[in-house]
């Protein structure tokens, strides 16, 4: 009998710590790539100017793509924390929402960074767009089948878990950029 009681006491204790256990949860982080091309072309047409002194666009085709692919480097980090004309609700401080598939809020942060990054993109001159980029962190995100991530008033954008688990809970978002 004891060794009966002993196997009953075992199955509860084991059950009662498996009613104890954290629920699962991830540490998701993101990035915003937003892209305005009047904004960003101005940004690396001043730089290149100044690289060319003042005639950019009086260069030779190879020279001015070589000055191009200089200046679109060195305007990467500069600040852009308002944000870009093409999207003025999404700057700095800006709210990032996640929700379930239900509809039920699991976490809210905002928006961080603001600055110009290169995103690789092809077809383009430098095959790199210059974007303002800017970032977020959500620790401990609750486990659930399939996240909503919402942006201030842009449009949600919605991944499944295996999803974020094959990008190691990262993701990447774009903004004005045409794939």
């Amino acid at each position: 009998m004891s060794h009966l009681r002993y196997r009953v006491f075992l199955s509860l204790f084991v059950i009662a710590i498996g009613a104890c256990a954290p629920p699962a949860t991830h540490d998701l982080s993101g990035s915003l790539a937003v892209f305005d091309y009047s904004f960003h072309n101005d940004l690396i047409v001043e730089e290149a100017q100044r690289l060319a002194g003042g005639d950019y666009f009086g260069l030779p085709e190879e020279e001015r793509d070589a000055v191009w692919i200089e200046a679109v480097g060195l305007v990467r980090g500069t600040p852009c924390t308002d944000g870009v004309e093409a999207f003025p609700g999404v700057q700095a401080g800006t709210p990032v929402r996640i929700t379930d598939a239900a509809g039920t809020v699991l976490a809210d942060s905002t928006l961080s960074g603001g600055f110009v990054d290169l995103l690789p993109y092809p077809d383009v001159q430098a095959n790199v767009l210059a974007v303002c980029r800017f970032e977020f962190e959500v620790p401990e995100l609750a486990d659930t089948t399939e996240y909503t991530i919402l942006i201030g008033d842009e449009e949600p954008r919605t991944f499944s878990r295996t999803a974020l688990e094959a990008a190691g809970w990262a993701v990447s978002l774009e903004l004005g950029v045409n794939r």
